[in-house]
């Protein structure tokens, strides 16, 4: 429970640094928003808004992200 909070306070604190990192993942990864989104069975739009507003992300999924991606969270975060 404590790893979460965390890591809910360094998504507010480091909202600008992360968006760019999760499309950069994705893209990296040469994963459409549409291929990533079926495979988590959520929406495009959902995506999109991580993508663009990553504080907004539960984290239970920027987790299946970060796994998905092949990366971990702290590279999700300042990359």
């Amino acid at each position: 429970m404590e790893l979460a909070r965390r890591y809910l306070r360094l998504l507010e604190s480091e909202s600008k640094n992360m968006e760019p990192s999760l499309r950069n993942a994705r893209e990296a990864a040469g994963y459409s928003v549409e291929y990533v989104a079926n495979a988590l069975n959520i929406s495009t739009r959902t995506l999109y808004k991580y993508e663009r507003y990553p504080a907004s992300i539960y984290v239970s999924t920027a987790i299946k992200l970060a796994r998905f991606y092949g990366v971990t969270l702290d590279e999700l975060s300042f990359s």
